[in-house]
């Protein structure tokens, strides 16, 4: 941190530590893997202290490989990464008043050991087995991005305090983007001026139903001024050709209507989706939120997704087609009807998307941060 690399829970601990330079005024240590070029990026921060974690050296990489046959073998003690915040958090112990444990459900029981303050674990994913659920009466509180995961943990009946904080973003990112960027964007991928996009945004990984969401655009029979715009890697900025995006690819081949774009940065998705008429999120897994629903909402497209997870808390029937992926031959087609509905009927892309702009007032960046701040203080207003 700051965010500089990408990822959700990393984008929505920036929207905290840039708030709190603004108007809270508290003293917030991050601590965060550390990255070339990170500390000129921190240095403008004045109310947060940053410890960075080096795990690209050879010590950390003995480090890796050691606890790993420790933790896979033996017992659980923790990655080189905990073991280092454990080090920096014993030197500070009795400074915080709360710790925030950000989607990282091992390390509750581990920072319980050196911490009997006020400890909230933030879950951005659904991580927990049955098994698993003990970790938690290891924390005070646990808040969820989503009703889905709230209900999940009540349904267990842990111990902890369950509260529900909806991830928000900055909704003015995605109304107006930069112009040259699109421009840019609309030469490189050779986007015509009477073309529609249809934009898929996001990893290209099995749970993603990327290959499902490419067999739909097929079949659909598009006419060359229908483009399918895939923006992702297959984890985040990572380069790397896994496997599965080789299969993706080669179900695309010899259809010069999909384009694949690579990954991009989150600061410039704007661009992306201003070149889009229709976004697609077609996750099979149970999301935990899906903010890329909310991005594309609040750029002003209507969206095909899933019924999967918190998906339909986002979106509802007036946003998006929401479809069910219980059965994968029926889904595909489904997507496809949902395509072909939107790319006939400019009305209907213009209605859907107007009422998802709407719909985004809901989760944006500053009932975020209201809520954020409300369920923190709370407690240390009881105490």
């Amino acid at each position: 941190m700051p965010n500089v690399k990408g990822g959700a829970v990393e984008y929505l601990i920036q929207l905290l530590i840039d708030e709190n330079e603004k108007n809270w005024h508290e003293q917030f240590t991050v601590y965060s893997i550390y990255v070339d070029g990170i500390e000129e990026a921190q240095e403008k921060y004045k109310y947060c202290r940053f410890v960075n974690i080096k795990s690209s050296s050879v010590m950390a990489k003995i480090g890796t490989a050691v606890r790993y046959v420790i933790n896979t073998r033996i017992k659980y003690i923790g990655n080189y990464y905990i073991s280092r915040v454990f080090k920096e958090l014993g030197k500070r112990i009795n400074d915080y008043d709360v710790v925030i444990d950000e989607n990282a459900p091992d390390f509750l029981p581990l920072i319980r050991k050196v911490y009997d303050g006020r400890l909230i674990f933030h879950a951005h994913n659904d991580w927990f087995e049955k098994s698993d659920f003990e970790q938690l009466n290891c924390c005070d509180e646990y808040w969820s991005v989503s009703r889905y995961l709230a209900d999940k943990i009540i349904s267990e009946k842990i111990k902890c305090d369950v509260h529900v904080l909806y991830n928000g973003i900055q909704l003015k990112d995605y109304t107006a983007a930069d112009k040259a960027l699109t421009d840019e964007y609309t030469e490189r991928f050779h986007i015509g001026i009477q073309d529609i996009v249809i934009v898929y945004a996001g990893r290209i990984v099995p749970e993603k139903g990327v290959y499902q969401m490419i067999r739909s655009f097929m079949d659909a029979g598009f006419s060359d001024d229908v483009k399918l715009l895939i923006a992702g890697g297959a984890f985040y900025s990572d380069e790397k050709v896994t496997p599965y995006m080789n299969q993706c690819r080669e179900l695309a081949q010899g259809n010069a209507n999909i384009i694949f774009a690579g990954y991009i940065p989150g600061k410039e998705m704007a661009g992306i989706y201003a070149l889009g008429h229709i976004g697609v999120v077609p996750s099979i897994w149970q999301e935990p939120f899906g903010l890329t629903v909310l991005e594309m909402m609040a750029a002003g497209l209507p969206v095909i997704t899933t019924t999967n997870g918190a998906i339909p808390e986002i979106a509802d029937e007036n946003t998006a087609f929401l479809c069910s992926t219980d059965n994968e031959k029926q889904w595909i087609c489904d997507m496809t009807l949902a395509m072909k509905k939107l790319v006939e009927n400019a009305e209907l892309r213009n209605r859907m998307g107007n009422d998802g702009k709407e719909r985004c007032a809901i989760f944006s960046e500053g009932r975020y941060l209201s809520t954020f701040i409300t369920l923190l203080y709370r407690k240390l207003r009881e105490e």
